[in-house]
């Protein structure tokens, strides 16, 4: 409910889940994506954030500023419908840190994403 005084920090995060992550996407004969990941923890999270529209749908490799960065597109909940953020650094997930993080360019700002214990 876009009226709902939590909606903004609830959408942030389901965008966070399905933008933070180092798993794989096939999309299926029916059209619904397919999640792999090193973890179940992730595909859960896709699963979680696709369930409130939070759709990954696709990545790919993509040129910047000489380097390569990965581009991502999610499907989001209208009014935006869709959005491709720009993964510009990641940081793995390790045991010593216990989190993983992503630097990534969306609608011109550049943002970090964290998860993890």
């Amino acid at each position: 409910d876009p009226s709902h005084p939590l909606h903004e920090e609830t959408r942030r995060f389901f965008m966070c889940l399905a933008a933070c992550h180092s798993a794989q996407v096939d999309i299926g004969e029916d059209g619904e994506p397919l999640y792999s990941g090193s973890s179940p923890d992730e595909v859960a999270f896709l699963d979680a954030a696709r369930a409130v529209g939070m759709v990954f749908r696709a990545q790919r490799l993509t040129p910047r500023d000489g380097s390569a960065a990965v581009q991502m597109t999610i499907e989001t909940p209208a009014p935006d419908g869709q959005k491709t953020l720009t993964i510009v650094a990641q940081i793995p997930f390790t045991s010593d840190r216990k989190r993983m993080s992503v630097i990534c360019e969306i609608d011109g700002e550049l943002m970090c994403i964290t998860k993890g214990a």
